[in-house]
């Protein structure tokens, strides 16, 4: 059932990137690059190949969503337009949680012995109030691959939080 949840995430976040890669406007550098290393990472994490250690995965994916979530000062967008580059690094920076979270198995959070099922509820709630703040976005969202890309994310996103919860 896991490797389910992990395969339809890695299809989510791979569907993600073609619609960053096909948008009319040509692919924005910053999107694009952050949907190829979420979609590489999740890859590698699936398929067990081990390229690169899961934390340095999330560190790029982290550092790639920060630097979407910044918007250059010389340019103007639109409301849509900033509200699906804040929620797709957010959905980046719940990925990479999830991900490094997952693969450290069993922990201890802290000197006070806060269980991992704690830490795995937040994150899993933070996933749903993404999905959430999605659904609510997509009202106003009308271009059709900005949709795609939004449901994907927030798919891949409560796939591996589902994930996360049943293991």
């Amino acid at each position: 059932m896991l490797e389910l949840l992990h395969a339809g995430s890695l299809a989510a976040t791979a569907a993600g990137a073609c619609c960053v890669a096909v948008e009319r406007r040509g692919p924005r550098i910053r999107s694009f690059l952050l949907a190829a290393v979420m979609t590489l990472a999740m890859l590698d994490v699936v398929v067990g190949a081990r390229l690169l250690p899961v934390v340095a995965w999330s560190a790029l994916t982290i550092a790639l969503a920060m630097v979407l979530a910044v918007r250059r000062r010389t340019v103007v967008e639109a409301a849509d337009v900033s509200r699906m580059r804040v929620l797709s690094a957010l959905g980046a920076v719940l990925m990479a949680v999830l991900m490094l979270t997952m693969s450290m198995g069993s922990f201890q959070a802290g000197h006070h012995g806060a269980a991992s099922s704690t830490v795995v509820a937040w994150i899993v709630a933070a996933s749903i109030g993404h999905a959430a703040w999605t659904a609510l976005s997509l009202r106003t969202t009308h271009d059709l691959l900005a949709r795609l890309q939004l449901v994907s994310m927030s798919g891949a996103v409560l796939l591996l939080a589902a994930g996360h919860a049943l293991s």
